[in-house]
């Protein structure tokens, strides 16, 4: 009797766990949608042009705003997922700018051909 309740126990407990496991990798997919969908119709009409350049943009903040609504259904933040702001927004600034620099001294990436 006891070893099947607990049998019974563990069954539930791993149907529940690939349940969770599930609508993780739902949510997941859920939320690279826009990204995929825009960057697909966007790199089809070219990221040199203007549109295409937009809509993959908008692929972007819709994944992050689709995301952000995810997490808020599960309870969740940014914050718990690992995301935070930097501690110091003027270092912040110096390192992207230093990218940025970086990438246009660089004359492999001037060329947007390749």
């Amino acid at each position: 009797m006891i070893t099947e309740i607990a049998s019974s126990l563990a069954e539930r407990t791993r149907a529940s766990l690939n349940m969770h496991k599930l609508r993780i990798l739902l949510e997941i997919l859920v939320a690279f949608l826009p990204i995929l969908v825009l960057g697909i119709i966007g790199t089809r009409l070219g990221t040199d042009t203007l549109l295409g350049g937009m809509l993959v943009t908008l692929g972007y903040i819709l994944s992050i705003l689709v995301a952000t609504v995810v997490l808020k259904l599960r309870g969740s933040s940014w914050r718990q997922i690992g995301l935070t702001r930097p501690q110091s927004w003027k270092r912040n600034r110096h390192d992207g700018g230093l990218g940025v620099l970086c990438r246009r001294l660089d004359p492999q990436s001037n060329n947007p051909r390749g």
